[in-house]
């Protein structure tokens, strides 16, 4: 993320400015490179400054919500049904909530679970290779 958004959001950290510094971090690199820098490579990166940093999850207003294995939980939970980014979004937080009563976890360690297709005999998850 840009390190100057960084520094507002902590000053006065507020969902309009974490969906804005989201969008200048996508705009930013979509402009300088090209390839694979998109949501996937943003979430991943949001994996990363949430192991360093803390953010307040109540400021969390906007996810990449396209990354291929939130897309396959999307259609194992609402098959055949075309979700808006709003309704994507819900559900991502959704699970987090849910996953967080059980345990307490940050966002993304509570979204690396969609990449858990099915639970093994001995309870331990089983990752899907595909994803």
């Amino acid at each position: 993320m840009p390190s100057a958004c960084l520094e507002l959001y902590d000053k006065n950290p507020s969902r309009d400015l974490w969906q804005a510094s989201m969008m200048t971090w996508l705009e930013q690199v979509h402009s300088k490179c090209s390839g694979c820098f998109n949501q996937h490579y943003l979430k991943c990166s949001l994996d990363r400054a949430f192991a360093v940093r803390a953010f307040n999850p109540a400021t969390i207003s906007w996810w990449p919500t396209e990354c291929p294995a939130y897309l396959h939980w999307y259609k194992l939970f609402y098959p055949g049904r075309r979700l808006t980014t709003q309704e994507k979004f819900q559900i991502l937080c959704a699970t987090y909530i849910a996953l967080n009563q059980k345990r307490n976890c940050s966002i993304p360690d509570a979204l690396a679970q969609t990449c858990c297709v099915k639970m093994e005999n001995n309870g331990r998850l089983h990752v899907d290779e595909a994803n």
